[in-house]
């Protein structure tokens, strides 16, 4: 009912001249295409991320971390068994997630069970962080099995921190990954293939450096915050009509 509710404003909203909407991934784009039309769409690929917050000097531990909230739609169920998998051979590794605890969202994971993967020595957990330094400054490997992204905010950052990701291959996660030389992509719900790719980076340090490096350059030259302001800034432009110049770091 709420589904049908929701498309019938989208078709009222796309008969005003004014009204655009702006997708982050092309599965995205395609499916609004098919309701309000190509010519009241347009793709701008994430909100972009600041380089400058990521300019501390890395620890790489023997750390992989999820930044997320406790969501089983964010994969942290799927973490967890890759993680029990892989502490029973790198015992001397340690998974770790950031993040809150949702108890307001419908995929929320039960306190209880949190408490119990800490207990029982599978991950350790600590609430999220608004400073990324505490975040990846001691990571080595950045994971994301999340089902669905409209574009990835941790694939932004783990690139930004200089940080190889895993990350499940969905729309949304992908088009920040070029799979195997930025990070790996893995089979989406798949522990044991999640496992893999994570062991890949485990066992290869000089391989973790190298997709980290690349990882920065691509999310430099793609997704910077300048260059992602500027083609939003430019369809409100013509949205409105504005032809004077708009200082693009006050905006």
């Amino acid at each position: 009912f709420l589904k049908y509710i929701y498309i019938k404003f989208l078709f009222f909203l796309k008969k005003k001249n004014n009204i655009f909407f702006i997708l982050q991934n092309k599965f995205d784009l395609k499916k609004f295409e098919n309701i309000v039309g190509k010519d009241k769409t347009i793709l701008i690929p994430s909100s972009g991320i600041d380089l400058t917050k990521f300019r501390f000097k890395k620890k790489h531990l023997k750390i992989v971390v999820l930044p997320s909230r406790i969501l089983y739609d964010k994969g942290v169920e799927e973490f967890v068994n890759a993680a029990i998998i892989l502490k029973k051979k790198y015992n001397d590794w340690s998974f770790k997630i950031i993040g809150t605890d949702d108890y307001d969202n419908p995929s929320a994971i039960p306190k209880s069970k949190i408490l119990e993967w800490v207990n029982k020595g599978f991950i350790i957990w600590e609430e999220y962080k608004s400073n990324p330094k505490f975040i990846y400054q001691e990571a080595s490997i950045v994971c994301l099995p999340s089902h669905r992204e409209g574009f990835s905010k941790v694939i932004l950052e783990a690139g930004a921190a200089s940080l190889p990701i895993v990350a499940s291959n969905i729309p949304g996660c992908k088009e920040g990954i070029i799979n195997g030389k930025t990070g790996l992509l893995f089979k989406l719900k798949n522990s044991t293939d999640l496992s893999k790719k994570i062991e890949i980076l485990i066992k290869n340090r000089n391989l973790r450096k190298k997709m980290g490096i690349k990882a920065n350059d691509f999310i430099k030259k793609n997704y910077e915050i300048n260059k992602i302001n500027k083609k939003i800034i430019s369809v409100y432009k013509e949205i409105l009509n504005e032809k004077k110049k708009i200082n693009i770091n006050s905006a």
